[in-house]
């Protein structure tokens, strides 16, 4: 079968929040050949995110990279959840989503066919005389590519091919940053406090149909300020721009997303007694994500 395709987990560098937003809504929550209706729904296996600890590559400390997913049969326990095959690729240059991700030079296989691989500085040293010469060839026309080169770091593309047993292979994508000097920017993961999600109602007494609120409790210094380099050899002062996003396994959503100044969404309950589980994300615009989920016990 060939595999279906979920856009990447995070919003690529945009300065306009407005456009980051609009880059979200088709990324987190998933688009292309397969059809999630709507796409804040899990009523099927789904890739939630690819975390990156730490989030910026170099060439000096390894990156531990996990998959975090989701299948129906994780909260019900009359129905055993099908194994799934991971394999992961790097790509090394590409115009993302502009092109659907197709990599402009071999991509790179990567071993493990786990939920979570490491990627070593050993394997980005072997690689990195070829990619460059590579790059040097391709980047021209490619003013963008280039100029992050120059910048001393490089935007790759992590590909994951999940594959659950007897259902179509699912494809996502995750860009990364890789430093190629001391002085580019680094980044952190953003971060929960707590839980990461409360409720305004009571977990114990929740009811078919009922309207919850929903928080998510982001860390005061999970947004970053950071020094990029320009192309005119000087430095340039950055905010992250942190975007949450909300997921379910049932019911009815009245936001997808929300912003850090008002971190809260409506769930409407599903009609039928079940356990709900409820994801929701921090991405910070740079490759850092932060994931938290809360099971809801809803009855008659």
């Amino acid at each position: 079968m060939s595999p279906s395709f979920q856009s990447p987990l995070a919003p690529p560098k945009i300065p306009s929040l407005v456009l980051c937003l609009c880059v979200y809504l088709s990324t987190f929550m998933g688009c292309g050949a397969q059809d999630f209706d709507p796409k804040s729904l899990l009523s099927e296996y789904r890739v939630i995110g690819i975390e990156a600890e730490p989030p910026t590559l170099t060439l000096s400390d390894e990156s531990v990279i996990k998959v975090i997913d989701f299948h129906p049969a994780d909260i019900d326990d009359n129905v055993e959840r099908p194994e799934v095959t991971y394999t992961w690729r790097l790509c090394p240059l590409s115009l993302g989503s502009a092109v659907r991700y197709e990599c402009f030079i071999d991509e790179l296989e990567l071993e493990g066919e786990g939920p979570e691989i490491t990627v070593s500085p050993a394997v980005l040293l072997a690689q990195l005389g070829d990619i460059m010469s590579q790059l040097e060839q391709a980047a021209e026309g490619l003013g963008e590519a280039g100029t992050s080169v120059e910048m001393g770091y490089l935007d790759v593309y992590l590909k994951l091919t999940a594959s659950p047993q007897g259902a179509t292979p699912l494809e996502v994508v995750k860009r990364l940053t890789l430093n190629l000097s001391p002085d580019a920017p680094l980044n952190a993961n953003p971060t929960f406090e707590g839980e990461g999600v409360v409720l305004n109602s009571d977990l114990n007494t929740l009811k078919v149909g009922e309207e919850v609120e929903l928080t998510a409790l982001i860390s005061a210094t999970a947004a970053e300020r950071y020094s990029e380099p320009s192309s005119e050899g000087d430095t340039v002062e950055q905010q992250e721009e942190l975007i949450i996003g909300w997921a379910v396994s049932a019911g009815e959503l009245d936001g997808p997303y929300s912003l850090i100044d008002d971190p809260t969404t409506t769930l409407t309950l599903p009609d039928d007694p079940q356990v709900v589980r409820v994801f929701v994300t921090v991405r910070d615009g740079r490759g850092g994500l932060a994931v938290k989920q809360l099971d809801l016990m809803v009855s008659e």
